[in-house]
């Protein structure tokens, strides 16, 4: 499970061909993009396990209902004092 960033575009999505106009903002994520397709993920690991959550199943279910934008109201309580 990987959430992508706030208010931003993730690394991994699809950039269309580069143009002389794009603003710096642009030109920095297609740099990015090009530092993680050739750099980061030939280096990759798939990781089938999750290890910090792996003692606290109230907080991994918590995580994934997240992920999955199906939080219900147990999982709120959890995340109030």
């Amino acid at each position: 499970m990987q959430f992508p960033p706030i208010n931003d575009t993730p690394l991994y999505t699809t950039i269309i061909k580069p143009t002389l106009s794009f603003t710096k903002q642009t030109q920095k994520k297609i740099i990015g993009k090009s530092v993680w397709e050739n750099h980061v993920m030939p280096k990759k690991k798939n990781l089938t396990q999750q290890i910090q959550q792996n003692k606290n199943i109230q907080y991994a279910q918590l995580l994934n209902n997240l992920h999955e934008n199906k939080i219900t109201k147990n999982d709120f309580s959890l995340l109030k004092y």
